[in-house]
Parts: structure tokens; sequence; C-alpha cells
């Protein structure tokens, strides 16, 4: 049993049955490889996720290293300043 399609100008394209068996793979190959891309995207997703998070902490925490050192340089002026104050003025 062979199944015409007619074409879009006037032309008739003749499927075989083979010919719609390897259509009906194709589709299922396409929606098999649509599944695979939405899981990857989905895994790839939550890793950037994860990335920009401990980007974000790593950030953080270099904002407080660095007020910690500035306050630590802030305590040295001052404690220079105090021992040799004729340096200074």
């Amino acid at each position: 049993m062979d199944i015409v399609v007619h074409g879009t100008k006037g032309g008739r394209t003749i499927f075989t049955p083979k010919k719609v068996s390897g259509l009906l793979d194709v589709t299922a190959d396409v929606a098999s490889l649509k599944r695979s891309v939405i899981i990857i995207e989905n895994d790839h997703g939550k890793k950037l996720d994860a990335l920009f998070d401990g980007y974000q902490m790593n950030s953080e925490k270099l904002d407080r290293i660095e007020n910690e050192v500035m306050r630590h340089d802030d305590i040295l002026v001052r404690k220079r300043l105090n021992t040799n104050p004729c340096k200074w003025q």
C-alpha cells in the first residue's frame, strides 16, 4: 500500500511503506534527541547556577577580607602616628 502526498506545485510524492517506516524512525529519533537536549540543558542550567553561586560567595569573601585588611592597615597607621609623633608633624 502506497501513500500519496500531493506536492506544492501539483506534483505528487509517493511514499512506500519502507519510506514511511524510515520517516517514523527519523521522527522517533528527533523526539529522542529533543528529550536528550532538554535533559542536558536542565543539567547544565543547574551547574551554571552552582558556578554563579560559588563566584558570588567568593566575591563576598574577598570583600570581607579587603575590609579586614583595611581595618588592620588603619590600626597600623594609628600606632605609627602614636609611637613617632615627631616624624608626622
